[in-house]
């Protein structure tokens, strides 16, 4: 991707297997921020796990205390 250039690209079917009539045009302007680029090199963002824990039934509660 270069800053500012338009590039056009063929549509394909929706299988995405052969072009199809059309063309879409894409442009892209990238604005860099150097403080913003700075911070986050130094400082990367952590990445969030979220874990789901196993759901267990009353019931099975009831007897898992009877044997401890």
């Amino acid at each position: 991707v270069h800053n500012g250039v338009q590039r056009a690209y063929l549509l394909k079917n929706k299988e995405l297997t052969s072009p199809t009539k059309g063309l879409i045009y894409l442009e892209i302007e990238v604005i860099y921020n150097t403080i913003k680029a700075a911070l986050k090199t130094v400082v990367p963002a952590e990445q969030k796990y979220i874990e789901e824990e196993p759901k267990v039934s009353k019931q099975v509660c009831k007897i898992m205390s009877l044997y401890l």
